[in-house]
């Protein structure tokens, strides 16, 4: 046995000892999570919920038609085509574009990577899917400007195929997410995203966790986003993203068909904010900071 996998098989029984996770399931990527780590899990939640006190709790399913994924595809691949046009052009003439539905082939969803298939046409919801699903209804529920700010979180476990190296809590093909969304009416949501950052560094802060944020550049940026802040848990060296908040401007409601009725009587489309705090790695990172090597 090499040394890194004798340092992964002592921090699996680290954390089986210590009653959080057993990583003996056999399906890779898959975690039981004992009855010390749920309570702990919990807990973490419990912060996320506190600080989304203005939000409203929702639900959101766990599958997701490919139809409604495509129709972010092609938000993603405008944006990035823009952006390789970008030069010399302001954000009213890229919004134009968007409008005018410019911006070339979305990539299909059959070459989609992390993701796992149930059958043709309907898919287990990724991380990054949930925006999409909640968009697909948002047109049913905004019709006018009394419908907006549209604040709303959900708290549910996020699926992705794991391709590289399982790291119990911190890289896991299941984490639980808690992801907010606002739905606002402004110019522009910088405010909401501001305020998203401010609340996820205060749970860190109190969880003991040092951690860097920074506004992550184009490439690093959610896919679809004009801009992403993202925050990394420093934990033993290593940067883990645990939280991200994205101005989504107004792309996905433009594709989604998401418009209200505003106080003059036109017609406009609200702008979308989208966060996800990680507690699956808020917790990992936790344990970490424990003296000892337990990851």
């Amino acid at each position: 046995m090499d040394a890194a996998a004798a340092t992964a098989s002592g921090t699996n029984m680290a954390l089986q000892i210590a009653g959080i996770v057993d990583t003996r399931y056999g399906v890779k990527g898959c975690d039981f999570l004992l009855p010390y780590g749920l309570a702990s899990l919990k807990l973490v939640e419990h912060l996320a919920r506190d600080a989304l006190r203005e939000y409203d709790e929702i639900r959101l399913p766990a599958f997701v038609s490919e139809d409604v994924l495509r129709k972010e595809e092609r938000v993603v691949a405008r944006l990035r085509n823009l952006r390789e046009r970008e030069a010399g052009e302001d954000l009213g003439e890229l919004r134009q574009v968007l409008d005018d539905g410019d911006g070339g082939t979305a990539a299909t969803t059959s070459g989609r990577d992390g993701i796992y298939r149930v059958r043709d046409g309907l898919l287990l919801r990724p991380k990054r899917g949930s925006l999409a699903a909640l968009c697909s209804m948002l047109p049913l529920w905004i019709r006018s400007h009394a419908d907006l700010p549209f604040r709303a979180f959900h708290a549910a476990p996020a699926f992705e195929v794991l391709r590289g190296r399982h790291v119990p809590l911190l890289q896991s093909a299941e984490r639980t997410m808690v992801q907010a969304f606002v739905v606002e009416a402004c110019v522009d949501n910088h405010a909401a995203v501001e305020a998203a950052v401010e609340a996820a560094q205060r749970i860190l802060y109190r969880l003991g966790i040092s951690f860097l944020a920074t506004k992550r550049p184009d490439w690093s940026s959610r896919p679809g986003a004009w801009y992403t802040v993202a925050i990394d848990a420093l934990v033993n060296g290593s940067a883990v993203q645990v939280f991200s908040s994205s101005s989504l401007d107004q792309a996905y409601s433009r594709e989604f068909g998401i418009t209200f009725e505003g106080e003059d009587g036109d017609t406009q489309y609200p702008h979308v904010s989208s966060s996800s705090l990680d507690c699956s790695r808020l917790l990992g990172a936790s344990v970490a900071v424990v003296p000892g090597p337990i990851l």
